[in-house]
């Protein structure tokens, strides 16, 4: 279900990262619920809201994945140098966001959720070293800072506990799909 991917780390994907973590100019955006879309509650887990930045609208919004940001076309190609130097070709992105979420001092579980309700794949790169592990049907993954995943199914977070946790998200639709 899960899959570790290699990044190049380009200099074009370092850059970006530095900017999105260090630059007073990143807009970063409150979101009061991790999981709008979802009417699902279980125990040990909670509703956490988060800081988040939109580079590409979901596809469900206007019926097609829309740029809502100057940063999508640079966002786009760090996607693309991932997956192709992974050998998975892209067909389209559904969608692609950073989302920031603060420590708890704690470990406490996200809202267990999919993204998109039809077929798609996800792909979480890590800009930081904070922790916070993502669990896919049941499988975990401890990331690490530069860390690409991509997998299917439901899935979740779990808070960061010293240090933000920083990823790019980016949900999309490849040849092996079709």
């Amino acid at each position: 279900m899960l899959k570790v991917l290699q990044n190049p780390k380009t200099q074009k994907y370092l850059e970006f990262k530095e900017y999105i973590l260090h630059s007073s100019f990143f807009p970063w955006y409150y979101r009061s619920h991790s999981t709008p879309s979802t009417n699902e509650t279980k125990t040990g887990h909670i509703d956490v809201g988060f800081f988040s930045h939109t580079f590409l609208n979901r596809a469900e919004e206007k019926g097609y994945p829309a740029p809502y940001s100057e940063l999508t076309e640079t966002t786009v190609e760090i996607c693309k140098e991932i997956l192709d130097w992974n050998k998975i070709s892209l067909v389209t992105l559904l969608r692609l966001n950073a989302n920031f979420l603060n420590p708890y001092f704690k470990t406490v579980n996200t809202i267990p959720h999919v993204d998109h309700n039809y077929k798609h794949k996800n792909m979480l790169i890590y800009l930081t070293d904070s922790g916070g592990n993502t669990i896919v049907e049941g499988e975990v993954h401890e990331p690490q800072e530069d860390d690409a995943i991509i997998f299917q199914g439901k899935h979740y977070a779990q808070t960061p506990i010293f240090e933000r946790r920083v990823i790019i998200i980016a949900t999309f639709i490849d040849e092996e799909m079709l």
